[in-house]
């Protein structure tokens, strides 16, 4: 991660997109921290990568995922055959932003996408 981020800085890379896979949420913390320390914004897709430290994410809401998971479990559970039943699809989607993060590599988040946001860390 630190050859990736040093070298992210040197080629003058906007900002990094982060995968949600497992690999990547185990290092959360590791990627914020090198962000911070290269200045390099960064984005994932769950909330827990903002909390982490890192400057924003945008993804499908996880509340709604687990909820609809058990709609599916029940129908099963019930004796439907999941090959039958429906692709779901999220409806809805949630934006954190951190403004320590943003304030540490000197970003400046602009007030309406401060307001659009479900989850601020501070």
């Amino acid at each position: 991660l630190e050859g990736a981020f040093e070298t992210a800085a040197r080629e003058g890379i906007a900002g990094l997109m982060i995968n949600t896979d497992t690999i990547f949420a185990g290092l959360a913390d590791r990627i914020a921290e090198l962000s911070i320390r290269h200045s390099i914004p960064t984005s994932g897709a769950a909330s827990e990568f903002t909390v982490a430290g890192g400057l924003m994410s945008y993804g499908a809401s996880r509340p709604e995922a687990y909820h609809n998971l058990a709609r599916y479990l029940a129908r099963v559970l019930r004796g439907e055959k999941p090959a039958n039943l429906p692709i779901m699809q999220p409806t809805r989607f949630e934006l954190a932003l951190n403004m320590k993060t943003a304030k540490a590599i000197g970003v400046k988040i602009p007030d309406k996408v401060l307001a659009l946001a479900d989850e601020v860390v501070e």
